[in-house]
């Protein structure tokens, strides 16, 4: 069974890790997050761009983790540990790292 992800930044980062999901077998990926309040509550590439608000109460309904697709990443791992979310790992623009490895 696929891995359902969320990708937070819906920008380029976060469009370019679409296409590279889109082809995987390993994710499905069911929307995106951003902090941009201009962006949430909207559709992109036919999918919702959630808020942390909105993550959270979608964990009620069901299990997904995040991939960080932007350059703040340090900062939304520490906004999504705070919520509870599970964070998949990091995109920096060529590969998914792990998030364990990126705390300094």
């Amino acid at each position: 069974m696929r891995k359902k992800i969320v990708i937070f930044g819906y920008a380029f980062w976060g469009a370019k890790l679409y296409k590279k999901l889109r082809a995987s077998k390993e994710y499905d990926v069911i929307g995106f997050a951003d902090n941009n309040h201009a962006k949430q509550s909207n559709m992109a590439i036919g999918m919702p761009i959630y808020s942390v608000r909105e993550l959270n109460k979608l964990q009620d309904k069901v299990e997904f983790s995040v991939i960080i697709a932007a350059g703040a990443w340090a900062k939304i791992g520490l906004q999504l540990e705070k919520a509870n979310i599970s964070i998949e790992g990091i995109y920096n623009g060529e590969e998914i790292l792990l998030y364990k490895q990126m705390h300094f």
